[in-house]
C-alpha cells in the first residue's frame, strides 16, 4: 500500500505502531482507515529502525515511507521483523510479478547462502534412467503429436514418480534404521 501515514498518535496506535518517516497525507489516512476497517496493522511502523531502513523511496535530498506493509492484527505474534532492503526492490516497479521475482531471488539466495545447495540424496540409478525416458518421451510426443506417443510420455511419467517414490522410501527406511 503506498501513502504517508506519519509517526502516529493514539487515536491509530491499535494499527500504527508509532515508529515512521515524515508526516502523513491523505492516502496515509486512507490506508490507516483501511487497517482499522479490516483489523489489521501497518507492519512497518511495528518496530524501531533507523532511518534508512523506514525509507522506501528516494529522490535526490527528498525521502519518504510510502510503501507500506499490512498484517492481520490476529497475526501479530508471527512479525518478527519488517524493514526495508536498500537496493534489492525498487520503488518503480508497477508490476507485481517482477517484485515477486525480484523477491523471491533474493530470499533463494539468501536461502542458499545460509542453508547451502540442496542435496537430492535419494537420487539412485532407476530415478535417473526413468526421468531419462520420460524427456526422451516427451520430445517425441511434442515433434510427434501423435496419441500414440502422448500415451507412451504419459506411461514414463507414471514410471518415474513411481521410481522417485520407491528411491525415497528407501533412503528414508536405510536412514532410520
Amino acid at each position: 500500500m503506498n501513502g504517508h501515514v506519519g509517526s502516529g498518535n493514539d487515536a491509530i496506535s491499535r494499527i500504527h505502531g508509532g515508529n515512521a518517516y515524515g508526516n502523513g497525507d491523505e492516502d496515509g489516512e486512507k490506508v490507516t482507515d483501511l487497517a482499522l476497517s479490516f483489523d489489521m496493522v501497518i507492519g512497518n511502523t511495528l518496530f524501531r529502525k533507523r532511518n534508512e531502513h523506514l525509507i522506501t523511496y528516494k529522490s535526490g535530498d527528498r525521502a519518504s515511507q510510502i510503501d507500506l506493509i499490512l498484517y492481520r492484527r490476529r497475526n501479530i505474534g508471527e512479525i518478527k521483523n519488517c524493514k526495508v532492503i536498500p537496493g534489492d526492490l525498487s520503488h518503480d516497479m508497477v508490476d507485481v510479478n517482477t517484485w515477486w521475482n525480484d523477491a523471491s531471488n533474493i530470499i533463494l539466495r539468501a536461502g542458499k547462502e545460509i542453508l547451502g545447495k540442496k542435496e537430492i540424496w535419494w537420487l539412485n540409478e532407476e530415478v535417473q534412467e526413468q526421468g531419462s525416458a520420460k524427456k526422451k518421451a516427451k520430445k517425441k510426443w511434442e515433434e510427434s503429436k501423435l496419441d500414440e506417443d502422448r500415451a507412451a510420455y504419459k506411461r514414463c511419467c507414471k514410471e518415474a514418480k513411481k521410481a522417485v517414490a520407491i528411491a525415497k522410501s528407501e533412503a528414508y527406511d536405510y536412514m532410520y534404521e
